[in-house]
């Protein structure tokens, strides 16, 4: 549930922006962060969408709650359009030594380092810092401080937005060059479906391990992919879709097998079935009353 508490006005370099607090309950605990509601000028305002806490990242937020055992393993993280740093926030709460939430918008960058300190999160665990995809991660992995490693764990949340894919091509070769500088095993995506084309985006790094969806909203089975052909099945799967979220991992060729720990493996009774999710970060299927979000859509 989420509950807004009083506005407040920030000025920077000359443009007033209007922030307003959210608090995001999820199940491993409350999360306040600031958000960008408005600002004064066009000049450098912020990105309308990264600058709100969008519902593709509290569900991801939400898997990541309930995968903490494993997940918490990781000593670092990377993530990646990390708009107010919710999911940042997240990771470092739950025990992950050093976090770096990145965003292509330096404004943005400084807002998640204050809700970073506004959820008793220091500097030295989670620092933001500006990345644009087209640029060299060598700064930002200087920043991980894994002598040039990346994180072995990498992750965005409605990063995806684009009626086509020519935003595709920047945040394939970021990854591609995070991936090739050693130390990734996990990437994470959240996506909302409202293009269709965003289940094509991960498949497109196949060659660098195995993709797999592990989890849809509304009760969706996870191998429900957008069929590659006929005109009818393509539009009953959008029908179906659109409006809907979904996340799915790349488990990195080349590093440690992925498993939860032995206490998560074993598969407990569940009032529904995981209907082809085969990946060992698959969230147990379970049964909810669909509730309001803030898209306008339920879940």
């Amino acid at each position: 549930m989420n509950a807004a508490s009083s506005d407040e006005d920030e000025e920077e370099d000359g443009l007033r922006t209007r922030l307003g607090r959210k608090y995001v309950r999820l199940p491993c605990g409350l999360i306040c962060v600031a958000e960008h509601l408005a600002a004064s000028a066009a000049r450098d305002a912020p990105d309308k969408s990264g600058g709100m806490v969008r519902q593709a990242s509290e569900e991801l937020a939400t898997w990541i709650c309930r995968h903490a055992s494993m997940l918490s393993s990781f000593d670092s993280a990377i993530e990646l359009g990390a708009g107010v740093g919710l999911v940042s926030i997240v990771l470092a709460k739950l025990g992950v030594s050093r976090v770096i939430a990145t965003d292509g918008n330096a404004r943005l960058a400084r807002l998640i380092q204050k809700n970073a300190a506004r959820n008793g999160i220091e500097a030295s665990q989670l620092q933001a810092v500006t990345f644009r995809w087209e640029h060299e991660p060598d700064a930002l992995l200087a920043s991980v401080g894994r002598a040039g490693l990346c994180s072995p764990l990498v992750l965005a949340s409605d990063v995806l937005y684009s009626s086509d894919d020519s935003h595709f091509d920047p945040l394939e070769g970021a990854l591609r060059a995070l991936v090739a500088r050693g130390g990734c095993r996990l990437v994470v995506f959240s996506w909302h479906v409202r293009n269709c084309n965003e289940e094509g985006f991960l498949p497109r790094l196949k060659d660098l391990g195995k993709v797999s969806t592990v989890w849809r909203s509304h009760g969706l089975p996870c191998d429900d992919a957008l069929p590659s052909s006929g005109e009818a099945a393509i539009h009953q799967w959008r029908l179906t879709h659109t409006g809907t979220w979904a996340i799915a991992t790349l488990e990195v060729f080349g590093g440690p097998a992925l498993r939860p720990p032995a206490s998560t493996r074993a598969r407990q009774p569940s009032p529904c079935v995981d209907r082809g999710c085969s990946s060992a970060y698959t969230m147990r299927c379970v049964k909810t009353v669909p509730r309001a979000t803030s898209e306008g859509s339920t879940l």
